[in-house]
């Protein structure tokens, strides 16, 4: 029997034969099992070949094992690289986003310092109150009042289109006449507008604690109403417009007269003196 292994001969010892690997090239009929020359020590030899091939499967396994190991830690870290390229990007969208927030707020507040806007000035100028009856029977109230009221633009570069305007008149917080609509205007830088419209009011549900207290206020000498207007606006910057503005106005009106009557009614009482009133946008 012959066994090759890296093509060096083998010298093997049996108890019932020896034998020899040979190389290719030589002949097997020159081989004599029973010569001396033939078996060197066959322990030693073949314990170091074999000793080799295990150390080089060894590192072979060892090489495997390794890469192995390697190739989860090189897909943790590209995870690692993947958080970091995400948590970068969101940093600068903020540093964006605060940026241009920063420059809004620049070009807000020069454009405020530049122009200043402020809301429209409502003046009360007169109150003729013409009809004032009142039943306690049924708790009715008829009231006719017409008033004079002012406005002022005070923005010198703010132009002011009024396109909605209702007046009434209330008592103690109870409306009392039908809202009067006034025209639509547009007021310019400074421009000046005066309405007078007239505020009827016939046979309008009255509260019996409100009878009590305007009954009370006649006799005393004195009348407070509020004349209130309710509106919508708009402001016109150059040859920008914008959107609509909501717009509420109250303006008390003080009646007196030189002594009580001793009953509601429209005769003795007088505007006492213009007011200013109150603007909300």
């Amino acid at each position: 029997m012959i066994l090759r292994i890296r093509g060096e001969p083998i010298n093997c010892v049996t108890p019932s034969a020896r034998f020899t690997l040979l190389p290719k090239h030589q002949s097997h009929s020159t081989l004599d099992l029973d010569s001396p020359d033939l078996h060197p020590p066959f322990p030693s030899q073949a314990k170091q070949h074999t000793s080799l091939y295990i150390q080089e499967e060894e590192e072979e396994l060892v090489g495997r094992l390794t890469e192995k190991q390697h190739q989860p830690a090189m897909g943790k870290d590209c995870g690692n690289h993947r958080d970091d390229h995400l948590r970068n990007c969101c940093r600068r969208l903020l540093a964006v986003f605060l940026f241009l927030a920063f420059i809004i707020a620049v070009i807000s507040l020069i454009v405020y310092l530049v122009l200043r806007p402020t809301h429209p000035r409502f003046y009360l100028q007169d109150a003729s109150l013409r009809q004032l009856d009142l039943s306690n029977a049924s708790s009715l109230l008829s009231t006719s009042l017409q008033v004079t009221v002012a406005s002022r633009n005070p923005n010198d570069r703010v132009g002011v289109y009024y396109d909605r305007l209702d007046v009434y008149a209330s008592y103690k917080y109870q409306q009392i006449t039908v809202a009067s609509s006034l025209p639509a205007v547009y007021q310019g830088h400074g421009d000046v507008d005066i309405w007078s419209p007239v505020l009827d009011g016939p046979n309008v549900p009255f509260a019996p604690y409100l009878a009590s207290a305007i009954s009370q206020d006649c006799q005393a000498g004195y009348l407070i109403l509020q004349v209130k207007i309710d509106g919508r606006v708009r402001w016109k910057v150059g040859s920008w417009i914008s959107g609509h503005y909501h717009l509420f106005v109250t303006c008390p009106a003080f009646l007196v007269t030189t002594g009580g009557n001793g009953a509601p009614g429209a005769s003795g009482f007088k505007f006492q003196t213009t007011t200013y009133c109150h603007v909300e946008v």
